[in-house]
């Protein structure tokens, strides 16, 4: 057996592969660094809701990320078990050939030992010997002829012999080298594997940090909207000064609540709202899903709009037209243009649009004629418990 080390397997195309699963980590950190900011929570404007939002998808998109780069290092680390094993598997046959050629080895020296012991026994005198005691001529060529074949024997046994010898050193190097190989896959698909299971616990820590600091923001910037609406509430209830500006009885007869069951609301007409605007409705405030009915039978259009969001337009028989505002939805089956009667829900109470963050309401207009807008409260009021 050679004295020399094995090769080392630093440049072993097994290890060469599983280098490149150890690198895929690397990303995995840099990946959740880009998360690992967040909002502080306490923030009361739209726009820290809107930058906690940000920040939720940015986490999203960044543990997207992270699971595609975790599924490439599982997949290299599958590949990297199964030549592992491939590895182990030919230890073992090397293992069971160096066993079998150690019994070859062993076989040949105690046949090439007796063959020795054997030639020299019978062979002890010379040729010329043999001759001068041979009774003929042919009893002196037989007897050369025996003891060439018994050095040919000798010469078979000893190139045997060397021939497994060379083998049983050859495979132990082998078995030396790809022993090292083992070990250091072994060794590094375990690292690799801890490595790849903690990156993923860091971006899964990550994404719930950052959904809890959007809903903890969103809820306090909704709970600060409400109270001052409420605020807002209370102070219209104090004031005796709106304006109250309706259609008369005649030009709403069969008029129905827009509200089913009622709501609470006030003659908000004329209030400012953004950008110089002025309330142009009524808000009726309701349980969010709350059937809105068609306040007479006519014909509708279903729409969204930036500010009203998800809007329903009744266009009456009694020729005025309605608005129903910021709505959740519609009910199952209703279509676009249908043909509705007084009664029939056409939508649902939300706070879609610009009311969003805000309690759930039905903002309803009422144009005369399909003109501009009247104040609704005078109409509406006698009409809803």
């Amino acid at each position: 057996m050679s004295s020399g080390r094995p090769h080392q397997p630093a440049n072993h195309p097994l290890r060469r592969r599983w280098l490149s699963v150890r690198r895929l980590p690397m990303f995995i950190v840099w990946g959740l660094l880009l998360v690992s900011t967040a909002t502080p929570v306490g923030a009361q404007t739209s726009n820290d809701v809107e930058h906690a939002k940000s920040d939720r998808d940015a986490a999203y998109e960044s543990v997207t990320r992270v699971q595609d780069q975790v599924e490439a290092a599982l997949i290299e680390y599958d590949r990297a078990h199964t030549e592992l094993e491939i590895v182990e598997e030919k230890v073992d046959l090397t293992e069971r050939r160096l066993e079998t050629y150690r019994r070859e080895s062993s076989d040949l020296d105690a046949q090439v030992r007796e063959a020795i012991i054997e030639a020299y026994v019978s062979t002890g005198s010379s040729d010329v010997t043999v001759a001068l005691g041979a009774e003929t001529f042919q009893d002196m060529v037989m007897a050369r002829y025996l003891g060439e074949q018994l050095r040919g024997r000798q010469q078979v046994g000893l190139n045997q012999l060397l021939v497994v010898s060379r083998a049983v050193e050859r495979l132990s190097e082998n078995l030396e080298a790809d022993r090292a190989v083992m070990s250091v896959l072994a060794a590094e698909a375990q690292s690799a594997a801890e490595v790849v299971q903690t990156s993923l616990e860091s971006a899964r820590h990550v994404l719930a940090d950052a959904e809890r600091s959007y809903k903890g923001i969103k809820a306090e910037y909704q709970e600060a909207q409400r109270k001052k609406r409420e605020a807002e509430l209370v102070r219209i209830r104090a004031s005796k000064n709106a304006s109250v500006r309706g259609l008369p009885p005649v030009a709403t007869e069969g008029f129905v609540c827009p509200v089913q069951g009622g709501a609470s609301f006030i003659n908000s007409w004329g209030f400012p709202r953004s950008g110089g605007r002025t309330h142009k409705g009524v808000d009726m405030f309701a349980k969010r899903g709350t059937p809105t009915p068609a306040v007479t039978s006519g014909t509708i259009k279903m729409r969204t709009v930036n500010l009203g969001g998800t809007v329903t337009y009744l266009y009456g028989d009694d020729g005025n037209k309605y608005y129903y505002a910021h709505l959740n939805g519609y009910p199952a089956g209703l279509r676009d243009g249908q043909r509705v009667e007084r009664g029939q829900t056409i939508g649902l109470v939300g706070n879609s649009g610009n009311a969003e963050g805000a309690s759930p309401h039905v903002h309803f207009e009422i144009r005369p004629g399909g003109g501009n807008a009247v104040n609704p409260y005078p109409t509406v009021r006698p009409a809803c418990p």
